[in-house]
């Protein structure tokens, strides 16, 4: 071919703006192709159904060049990792494979497994190819380990500093037995890295032909103008918030432990093109896993400001480089070692990212939506079938705020999640349980011109006996209404063994009431999980009578609710008068 036999190293004469623009896109669609190929390939539902996991292109400096779809929480915290890779190793070879998961240098917590391949193309190197994707097992006290009793990180999993696990497309055995001799279910590890790895194949050969038509300069070139248009894009596009200082507070429930709340407490400075979000004020670190690293706190920010400033801003190293992050040395949103923080990635930086909201929220009301159920309701079974050990991870939906022009999703991830919802039929076939109950919780959305959406339950009939581990929060503190919305419902985590629903604390006698360790549930009994409804948006009095009529219609609402939230009388003319003025 005559694209094969152009000198790689030599960019074409004349490569013009479109040429670079179409490669740019190039190397995004490639991105998506490795999404497809591991969710075509994976072995564990976390991966194949729920899509847990992210992928991303960088260049050979680790700077981000192109991501698609993906967890925020994943993708915005991915550079760290890559820069802590070059502490270890300054030169790569074709083949190579490096995984790494550790919270403290890079990484979001041990569960989010990064897999970095170096891509090359006739001895030059193209940058790397990433996929951080969440393992449903990676060892610790807790299988699955969300395990609200954890006290330091050791407990929560192995960590993994950056290590290769393939050199020159060889296995090193010995890392390899002893990754896989530390997790619960081995096999399904080995099968999701595997899945992770042939995306990282299937990127190189993507970029590889981009060199082989236009030169590996010329690749170089439009991954720096990917990074370049992100980073001006951005900076024009944060117009949008006025000038000005803006301050927020949100707080978590409890440290897992009996601790008091902890705040959350955020400022949001915009001058011109420079935009600083400060953490100042925020609580100390706790003994328990509600902490965040700087990797996962850095996505929040970057998540909230996207999508208020330009979603379709592509994120890369050019936008998140455009962010001053101020997280102070040792509080909750930047703990040090050995503070555990397998939970902050789920429920700290979801609720890092709503406080920004409600800080812009006067700013900009056009653009933020009220609050959430903000967590993963994160909840964990193992045990023993016939001698087999099973592993699963029960996490899902919940009601999502109302916004300044609609009603808020119900049953939709929050945004630090995004992940998919997972076949009930294909869990029932995989692990010892009946999926009993999976719907809308009525009257669990705050009311408002704009309702929040509705809440979830799923409720999990144990067919085998199963210790149940949790770390769940905003069981307390309610999802905030904006703009004279109401708030919504909590989570909640409940276990019915005799016809009877009983919290955690009432039935174990534990600290908290959705952050736990081991506990046994017997089989027969039924696990109820309960996601909360979003906050509403604008007064309870302007929402139209019809809307009201549609949610009575539908089962969203009670005639009760309907009537002591909205003072809605079925055939009063006046209340649709009332809803239109």
């Amino acid at each position: 071919m005559a694209s094969s036999m152009r000198h790689a190293s030599t960019p074409r004469d004349g490569l013009d703006s479109l040429t670079l623009e179409v490669m740019r896109r190039h190397l995004i669609s490639s991105v998506a192709e490795m999404v497809r190929t591991t969710t075509r390939t994976a072995y564990s539902t976390v991966f194949s159904e729920a899509l847990d996991f992210s992928c991303a292109l960088f260049d050979e400096d680790g700077r981000m060049i192109a991501q698609a779809a993906g967890l925020p929480v994943h993708v915005g915290a991915l550079g760290d990792a890559l820069q802590d890779m070059f502490r270890y190793y300054d030169s790569f070879e074709r083949g190579d494979v490096i995984i790494h998961n550790d919270p403290y240098a890079g990484g979001t917590h041990q569960a989010d497994v990064a897999v970095i391949r170096p891509m090359f193309h006739e001895g030059a190197q193209l940058g790397f190819a990433v996929n951080r994707g969440h393992w449903a097992d990676i060892g610790g006290m807790t299988a699955g380990g969300w395990g609200g009793g954890a006290r330091h990180v050791i407990q929560e999993a192995i960590t993994i500093p950056p290590t290769k696990l393939y050199r020159k497309g060889e296995v090193i055995r010995e890392i390899r037995d002893f990754v896989l001799r530390n997790v619960r279910m081995p096999a399904q590890a080995w099968g999701d890295l595997q899945a992770q790895i042939a995306s990282a194949i299937t990127a190189e050969r993507r970029v590889v032909d981009l060199a082989e038509r236009y030169g590996v300069d010329a690749v170089r070139e439009a991954g720096r103008r990917a990074i370049t248009y992100s980073g001006d894009r951005f900076r024009r596009q944060m117009a949008v918030i006025p000038d000005g200082r803006y301050e927020a507070q949100d707080i978590m429930d409890d440290d897992g432990f009996g601790g008091d709340p902890r705040t959350l407490s955020i400022s949001v400075v915009k001058q011109g093109t420079s935009l600083t979000v400060d953490f100042e004020g925020t609580s100390a670190q706790v003994a328990g896993s509600i902490n965040a690293t700087l990797a996962a706190t850095k996505a929040a920010v970057h998540t909230a400001l996207i999508n208020i400033i330009d979603p379709e801003i592509p994120i890369n190293a050019g936008s998140l480089e455009a962010v001053e992050i101020k997280a102070p040395l040792g509080s909750l949103v930047n703990p040090t070692y050995p503070a555990p923080c397998f939970a902050g990635l789920a429920d700290t930086t979801a609720r890092s990212y709503e406080t920004i909201f409600k800080a812009l929220a006067d700013a900009v009301p056009e653009r933020v939506a009220a609050g959430s159920y903000a967590s993963g309701t994160c909840t964990t079974g193992w045990g023993f079938v016939g001698g087999n050990e099973f592993v699963w991870y029960a996490f899902g939906p919940g009601g999502c705020g109302a916004r300044a022009w609609g009603d808020g999703n119900s049953a939709e991830w929050n945004a630090m999640g995004s992940c998919k919802n997972e076949s009930a039929e294909v869990w029932e076939n995989r692990y010892p349980v009946r999926v009993r109950e999976l719907a809308f919780v009525p009257d669990s959305a705050g009311a408002g011109r704009w309702r929040g959406g509705l809440g979830q339950v799923k409720a999990l009939q144990l067919l085998e006996d199963t210790y149940v581990s949790a770390s769940i929060d905003h069981m307390i503190g309610l999802p905030f209404g904006l703009q004279d919305g109401e708030t919504g419902t909590n989570n909640a985590i409940t276990l019915d063994e005799d016809g009877v629903e009983r919290d955690f604390p009432t039935r174990f006698g534990t600290q908290s009431l959705g952050k736990f360790s081991n506990l046994l549930a017997p089989a027969g009994s039924t696990l109820r999980i309960y996601a909360g409804g979003g906050g509403g948006f604008g007064p309870v009095s302007e929402r139209p009578r019809e809307l009201v009529e549609a949610d009575i219609r539908g089962g969203y609402i009670s005639q009760d609710a309907a009537r002591e939230r909205y003072g809605f009388e079925p055939g009063d003319p006046a209340q649709h008068e009332k809803g239109q003025s």
